[in-house]
């Protein structure tokens, strides 16, 4: 879910290759969980170790205009893959097709 208030995830250092996003329901101590070392809500997903953890496709794919398929993060996605880097950006980004 989207963070309250704007609240973000801050990363100190430098930004993470490991996809992040804001998950209210996060714990202190549950994988993936306080991911910024700051904020408890801020999560690591979708890829490596976290790649058990969904990454919410509209927290991650980068899309200067909304398309109106439908979309999702597929850690399966690989470069000539159908649907695959759609925002242009990501290639695990994929079109619903």
């Amino acid at each position: 879910s989207a963070p309250p208030n704007g609240a973000t995830c801050t990363f100190t250092e430098n930004e993470p290759t490991t996809p992040y996003f804001w998950d209210a329901g996060c714990t202190m101590g549950a994988h993936g969980c306080n991911a910024d070392d700051i904020h408890v809500q801020c999560r690591f997903c979708g890829k490596g170790v976290y790649a058990d953890i969904p990454c919410p496709a509209s927290e991650v794919c980068s899309f200067a205009n909304e398309p109106s398929i439908p979309y999702y993060w597929d850690p399966e996605c690989s470069m000539g893959k159908l649907g695959c880097m759609a925002d242009g950006i990501h290639l695990v980004c994929r079109l619903l097709l």
